[in-house]
């Protein structure tokens, strides 16, 4: 079952880089929208949580 959330997240997780990636091409390299930082936050925030479940498998 982790597996699978493992998997699921770590698509949502190249999703959400992709958009970020989208995003910080088209702001300005020293200022970042709001927007982006919490996307930037919630990649980091699902990255820990895949990496915590692998830990515990």
């Amino acid at each position: 079952m982790e597996h699978e959330q493992n998997l699921k997240d770590a698509a949502k997780l190249a999703d959400l880089a992709g958009e970020l990636k989208e995003a910080m091409e088209k702001e300005d390299r020293f200022v970042f929208s709001l927007n982006t930082m919490k996307k930037a936050e919630e990649i980091e925030k699902l990255a820990h949580k895949i990496r915590s479940r692998m830990r515990h498998d």
